[in-house]
């Protein structure tokens, strides 16, 4: 039960709706505000990834996987620039090794990420 709070919790807030911790229009670029919110969002996005691909490494979920590579390439939110490159390669290829993990035995493999 916890997994699956904690994993629908963490998808909640990278796929919430005008990309993560997206500020008022009002804000004016380069404010103290926004140089937060874009530190904010650089150190806790990868955080959230991580989490993310933890529970999906354990439930094998490679759906979830397919959903948060499609999530962290979306040119509309650009989460991807939140990411140092290193860290940015090291998620995908860990994404890209959830994606090819088979389901466990007995499963059907389609998890949702409310079930996580």
């Amino acid at each position: 039960y916890q997994r699956r709070v904690h994993g629908e919790y963490s998808w909640n807030v990278i796929r919430f709706p005008l990309g993560w911790l997206e500020d008022v229009p009002s804000a004016t670029p380069g404010s103290v505000r926004d140089i937060e919110l874009s530190s904010l969002r650089r150190h806790c996005l990868p955080l959230i990834f991580d989490h993310l691909l933890e529970l999906t490494e354990r439930t094998s979920a490679s759906d979830i996987a397919s959903e948060m590579a499609i999530a962290l390439a979306d040119e509309a939110t650009r989460l991807y620039a939140n990411f140092p490159e290193a860290l940015l390669r090291q998620t995908v290829k860990r994404i890209a090794r959830c994606t090819l993990k088979k389901p466990p035995q007995g499963s059907s493999g389609q998890v949702q990420v409310s079930e996580l």
